[in-house]
């Protein structure tokens, strides 16, 4: 690389690079800059050498110069009969090229005081690490930051939880879902009375965790094999499950609808407005009002059912309203 180059500064060589036509990032070091031009020079001397501000980097890049010692005058011929003195030989001096380069460079001061510093400073300079700049040292956090987001993001889809909360979103965006939801809060609430939970065992305290003694109680299985169990939950799941569902099979308004567009097109094998609704109906007769289907349920397992669902009668007949805004809102977007 031209030594010239490396001892201008950066504002020198990103000039010279205009003017050459050779386009260069702001942030790019000194030195790679003086690499990439001088590169650029070289390969492209065909056409650049002829502009007047690219003159002193080209009149520097041929050979030194060397003069020649005497006047130029030609010495007259010796007589053979002359006595030959020997004349010591004088010393050639050659021009180095840092000679060369101090000519025409007063203009500059920065250049000027470049060239007269020696050449053993100058490279000890070079060598010596300068501390990067602000634009620096803000490309460099830039390029930090922007590799720990690429890794963050690619351990993030590799993790699947993107897809699994998008999976779950889609199955809970339904009216299925919504009446699945609702049947689990009753029956978890149910269990209460029907599965009872019993003591099982104990976690003892710990002196080292200063944790104390803990309690841990399980669900009765023994209750399985109680007519109690079985009996509520056969009045709970007749009267909110099995009978709304049957009047839903048989009464489907979804079989004969027609929207305007065919793909939008939805069917249930159970009209899920006609379930809720039926629900509706069933809980306000029996759980809200005095029916007991001719005897068949008795008030002691009507009032059980009553006191540990949550909400009591009126939290039946609020998810059954829920599940019937659901079902018209869902017929509604399908249209």
């Amino acid at each position: 690389m031209s030594a010239w180059l490396r001892r201008q500064n950066k504002g020198d060589l990103q000039h010279l690079a205009d003017e050459s036509g050779f386009s260069v990032p702001d942030t790019i070091r000194k030195n790679e800059l003086a690499d990439a031009l001088d590169k650029h020079l070289q390969g492209n001397a065909s056409h650049l050498s002829s502009k007047p501000s690219l003159s002193d980097y080209y009149g520097r890049s041929s050979s030194p110069v060397k003069k020649e010692p005497g006047n130029g005058a030609k010495a007259p011929a010796a007589d053979e009969t002359d006595i030959k003195v020997p004349k010591k030989p004088g010393r050639r001096k050659t021009i180095k090229e840092e000679d060369l380069e101090t000519t025409g460079e007063s203009s500059s001061p920065t250049t000027a005081l470049a060239t007269r510093t020696p050449r053993a400073v100058q490279q000890i300079a070079e060598r010596v690490p300068l501390p990067a700049s602000p634009a620096q040292m803000a490309d460099i956090i830039d390029r930090q930051s922007t590799a720990i987001q690429a890794r963050v993001n690619a351990l993030w889809e590799k993790s699947g939880l993107v897809e699994g909360i998008e999976n779950l979103r889609d199955g809970l965006s339904s009216v299925d879902a919504v009446g699945t939801l609702i049947a689990l809060n009753e029956g978890l609430s149910l269990s209460r009375t029907t599965m009872p939970l019993k003591h099982a065992f104990d976690i003892p305290a710990s002196d080292l965790l200063r944790t104390p003694r803990i309690a841990v109680s399980l669900p009765d299985l023994f209750q399985l094999v109680t007519p109690h169990f079985w009996y509520t939950s056969l009045v709970w799941g007749t009267s909110t499950l099995a009978l709304p569902l049957l009047f839903a099979y048989f009464i489907n308004f979804t079989i004969k609808a027609r929207p305007t567009q065919p793909s939008r097109r939805l069917q249930y094998q159970v009209d899920p407005l006609v379930f809720h609704l039926s629900k509706f109906v069933v809980t306000l007769t029996v759980y809200w009002g005095s029916s007991r289907f001719f005897g068949i349920i008795s008030d002691e397992v009507v009032k059980d059912i009553n006191e540990h669902i949550l909400g009591g009668p009126s939290g039946m007949l609020t998810g059954a309203l829920i599940g019937v805004v659901t079902a018209i809102y869902e017929a509604i977007l399908r249209k």
